[in-house]
């Protein structure tokens, strides 16, 4: 775990993110090799490791203060199938455990159907 700590440490040195408006998700203007960024949300980017494939870096790019939160709402859901798990939290960022899979936002974005159950689960 000490390694992906060090690796998340640099990424969060070295990357810049951006967002053209408050309704536009925040992304990284550029990304180090040889991270490989996943997606962009509405609060951070996430990006995984070719290396540490089982974790995933998500660096807040605007309201860093929502990432207390969000800490918060990991350790209220303790461990469930459906949402990823927080492994450890810094400044800026949180290395969560990956999840494969296609997002919300992606599947509005994509115009892709989400099951009612899914909603009614979130």
């Amino acid at each position: 775990m000490e390694h992906i700590i060090q690796l998340a440490r640099q990424l969060n040195k070295e990357i810049m993110i951006e967002s053209r408006s408050p309704f536009d998700p925040v992304c990284p203007v550029n990304t180090p090799h040889p991270w490989q960024m996943l997606g962009c949300g509405n609060y951070a980017p996430v990006f995984i490791h070719p290396d540490y494939p089982s974790y995933v870096v998500k660096i807040y790019g605007r309201d860093e203060h929502g990432l207390l939160d969000e800490k918060k709402v990991y350790e209220r859901l303790e461990s469930h199938p459906g949402y990823s798990v927080c492994y450890y939290t810094e400044s800026r960022f949180l290395i969560l455990k990956r999840i494969e899979g296609i997002t919300l936002y992606d599947c509005v974005h994509k115009g892709i159907q989400i099951p009612e159950d899914v909603i009614y689960d979130v």
